[in-house]
């Protein structure tokens, strides 16, 4: 990655090395794909070793179905709205990034691998701290401390200092990634699994088509960093819903208790 952002700066002239990347990263995911086709996933046989199970079909009521489940919907609710304002900042950081700091595709490069090199070391770490205070409050502060890197994007000097920010805001998005899918499979039903799933994916894509148009009218409004504060409230408010669904759900295990001891 950091060869690839010099490379464009300072070997080919443009747009030619977009072009090569382009294509580079084209036989890349060939192999890639090639690379999965050749694993195989073990068969399973629920009714006898000489025997496969038959496919489920899914229709449209199966995927509205999930909808029911009330501890889906609750987590759902809280993360759609989350989904679309963390998106809904991406233009607008690459809008500040170029024209602000002057980033180029080299620096771009050096913020990608200080993002992915804290991400590799935050994931064990939030493992432990999930397993010590539970899944949905430590994506609720992971979901908080999103709102911090519009913040601090908004004050930095330089680029250079852009770098240590990515390095901080980098746990955030690795908890993110994390608890939310961990989250996902508490409140799903274990019957169907991976149609809860499915619904949820296919939601925060479509957040992935709308947010970041919401964002780009925003910046063409504000100017950019009064952009970015914006947006930095709007995560903040969405990320604390995750704080009061943690509390909702708290309180529901509680009446839940009361009530199996005839309280």
């Amino acid at each position: 990655v950091m060869g690839s952002g010099w490379a464009i700066d300072h070997l080919f002239p443009y747009p030619l090395g977009y072009q090569v990347m382009f294509v580079a990263s084209f036989l890349v995911a060939i192999l890639e794909i090639v690379w999965w086709l050749r694993l195989r996933e073990p068969a399973v046989h629920p009714d006898g070793p000489g025997q496969a199970a038959a496919p489920a079909r899914i229709g449209l009521r199966s995927y509205l179905s999930v909808f029911r489940h009330r501890p889906f919907l609750r987590f759902t609710l809280v993360s759609i709205p989350f989904h679309f304002t963390w998106m809904m900042a991406w233009p607008i950081f690459t809008r500040f990034q170029v024209s602000e700091l002057g980033m180029d595709n080299t620096w771009l490069s050096v913020l990608t691998v200080a993002n992915s090199a804290i991400m590799m070391w935050a994931y064990p770490w939030l493992a432990r701290r999930a397993e010590r205070y539970g899944n949905l409050r430590m994506m609720a502060f992971s979901a908080v401390q999103l709102a911090l890197a519009p913040i601090l994007t908004a004050i930095v000097p330089n680029i250079q200092w852009l770098v240590v920010v990515n390095l901080v805001t980098g746990i955030g998005v690795a908890g993110v990634n994390l608890f939310l899918l961990n989250n996902l499979l508490d409140v799903s039903s274990s019957e169907g699994r991976p149609v809860f799933l499915a619904v949820h994916a296919a939601l925060v894509s479509l957040q992935a088509a709308i947010a970041p148009l919401a964002g780009a009218l925003m910046m063409n409004a504000l100017s950019n960093r009064t952009a970015l504060w914006v947006s930095a409230g709007f995560r903040m408010v969405t990320g604390c819903m995750f704080f009061v669904l943690l509390y909702v759900e708290r309180r529901g295990q509680g009446n839940a208790v009361l009530g199996a001891k005839g309280v």
